[in-house]
């Protein structure tokens, strides 16, 4: 921001070109606001003005109300330095212009004009992805943000280039790189062109678990879809770390233990570091006891009162370790036992005690 009192009497604030890092740039910008203060007050030396105009300069493609809904500098207000460099910080956050300045003119009977000057930054005419070969381009151009025929933002298009990038790194293409550049095309309009150098996935050397007493990590590894790279992954696809992926593993091993009696398992979030052989995943879980089926009962409004041969169908019985896929089947040969007594509309739920202390 420059600020000064030009030959003609009229304060001049400005912010203009700001990039980041910005807080640095707003540090500049308060600063220029005090130096305003100290040499324009003489311009209004009877008490503070009142604001007989303010105007909007520059703006072509966005609506004038758009930029005065951030304002807080208003018509018949006392005229304030802090309230006008507020709004100065407050349209160019707009993310619409590349530069905002405000001229503070005096008006008659102590009253001030003030003017903000706006120059917009290019329209996006349109948008361009070369390099996609592991993703599809309609996924890598959704997250990118930018689209056309809207006012080019360049933290709105790092953002997206961010967003794209995870994309790639959920896949297991941890090197992927994306850039952008402009080309003008017309008046105050580009196009712009993202390229996309994709790499090659980094592989998992070693999954790896942390707390496991009742299986071995030979064992757990098997129940995971997520491979460890080995020398025919070239060909098999064996070692990629897609990030959907790992995390329904680690559904897969609550699962399996849930399915031997591990009902009070906890499989945490898995740890994933890179290192010079490729990442390394490790799986921490606590397995809790091991549980075991101490009665059953089967009860409700349309079960026989002896219900010994229903118990006898059940793959779940008395001294048996629990297994959440046995139950699962119960309720089903149940539901389907009751359909062929004739009622079609039964349900059956279940219920689980725990008794820890047994």
């Amino acid at each position: 921001m420059t600020s000064a009192a030009e030959p003609d009497g009229r304060a001049k604030t400005a912010a203009q070109g700001v990039s980041p890092p910005r807080r640095s740039a707003w540090g500049a910008l308060l600063a220029a606001a005090v130096a305003l203060a100290a040499k324009a007050g003489p311009l209004f030396a009877q008490g503070e003005p009142s604001i007989a105009r303010v105007a909007i300069e520059g703006n072509v493609r966005v609506e004038e109300d758009a930029i005065r809904v951030h304002l807080r500098t208003q018509v018949g207000q006392p005229f304030a330095r802090d309230t006008l460099d507020r709004d100065i910080r407050a349209v160019y956050a707009m993310g619409f212009f590349d530069q905002v300045d405000a001229d503070v003119s005096p008006a008659p009977e102590n009253h001030v004009a003030v003017t903000f000057r706006v120059k917009e930054r290019p329209l996006v005419r349109a948008v361009k992805v070369d390099g996609t070969k592991k993703l599809k381009r309609e996924e890598v151009e959704a997250a990118l943000k930018v689209r056309p025929h809207t006012i080019l933002d360049p933290e709105k298009a790092r953002q997206g280039i961010e967003a794209a990038k995870k994309l790639y790194v959920d896949k297991g293409y941890l090197d992927a790189e994306i850039a952008y550049r402009t080309a003008a095309v017309g008046e105050n309009e580009v196009d712009l062109f993202y390229t996309v150098k994709e790499e090659g996935p980094v592989r998992v050397t070693e999954v790896a678990f942390e707390g496991n007493r009742a299986f071995s990590a030979r064992k757990l590894r098997r129940v995971m879809q997520t491979r460890e790279k080995w020398f025919l992954s070239v060909i098999t696809g064996a070692g990629i770390l897609n990030k959907d992926v790992l995390r329904t593993d680690m559904e897969r091993l609550t699962a399996f233990y849930y399915d031997h009696g591990y009902v009070t398992v906890k499989v945490d979030e898995p740890r994933v570091e890179r290192r010079d052989d490729g990442l390394h995943v490790t799986v921490k879980i606590e397995e809790g006891d091991q549980y075991r089926v101490g009665e059953v009962t089967v009860v409700g409004s349309n079960v026989p009162a002896d219900t010994t041969k229903l118990r006898h169908d059940l793959g779940t019985a008395p001294g048996d370790v629990f297994k959440a896929s046995a139950l699962r089947e119960d309720v089903q040969k149940l539901t389907e036992r009751l359909s062929d007594d004739g009622y079609a509309f039964a349900t059956v739920d279940t219920q689980t005690d725990m008794h820890p202390e047994e």
